[in-house]
């Protein structure tokens, strides 16, 4: 059994991560996989909804990075953390990163190791590095719905895009006549559809952020990691 703590924005966001490790990780190594969700929580009686006294979005995510107790806990308990988070609002000053330097748009890599710093910054790096073999980031630029598109579009500018991917995915889900709705049941339908990790693999080139939560993922085989 090889089990990850799961920090991350939302419910959806939880589903997209736990698909594609566990398809990545138990099909690949042959790993049986077990996700535990510490932020937001999940019901106990159906994880494919938040917990009713739990809440999610980015400033809950920070604070949960910024609590030591919470993240020793999270590894005491786990072999690995994960934690994600969208770039959307990282402008908003409770994140304080910039979407344009000089005049320009940050690219996609630079913008990705911004957040990684600033997250380090967040669990302190003297926590960073002392458990650096076990902390996996995903940064999705600029959501989890900009991971799925090269999943159900066909159009190349779709598929590596950064802004209104959930009206995209709408969009391209519509011409498949797929019901999309943006709450936990229908992720987890949503999901079911990624099958193989060649399915993964053929997404992730196609999607540079995606492309570099699953190098990052790859960088820690072989998950000898034991508690």
């Amino acid at each position: 059994m090889l089990s990850f703590a799961l920090i991350t924005e939302g419910i959806t966001d939880q589903i997209v991560i736990e698909r594609l490790v566990s398809i990545i990780l138990e099909c690949e190594s042959d790993f049986e996989v077990e996700i535990n969700r510490l932020q937001p929580l999940c019901d106990e009686n159906d994880r494919s909804k938040q917990a009713e006294n739990s809440f999610g979005g980015f400033e809950n995510l920070l604070a949960y990075c910024a609590d030591p107790s919470k993240m020793a806990d999270a590894l005491e308990f786990n072999q690995y953390l994960i934690i994600q988070v969208d770039t959307d609002r990282c402008e908003h000053p409770g994140f304080g990163l910039a979407l344009n330097k000089g005049g320009r748009e940050v690219s996609t890599e630079e913008l990705i190791n911004d957040v990684k710093s600033s997250l380090i910054e967040k669990i302190t790096p003297e926590f960073y590095n002392e458990h650096q073999n076990r902390i996996i980031f995903g940064v999705s630029v600029h959501s989890t719905e900009c991971w799925l598109l090269p999943f159900f579009s066909n159009k190349r500018v779709d598929q590596d895009r950064r802004l209104s991917c959930e009206t995209h995915l709408n969009r391209a889900l519509n011409l498949s006549n797929t019901a999309y709705a943006k709450d936990g049941p229908g992720y987890n339908k949503l999901c079911k559809s990624l099958k193989k990790p060649s399915d993964i693999r053929r997404a992730a080139k196609l999607n540079e952020s995606l492309n570099d939560f699953i190098a990052t993922l790859d960088s820690f085989q072989p998950f000898n990691f034991e508690l």
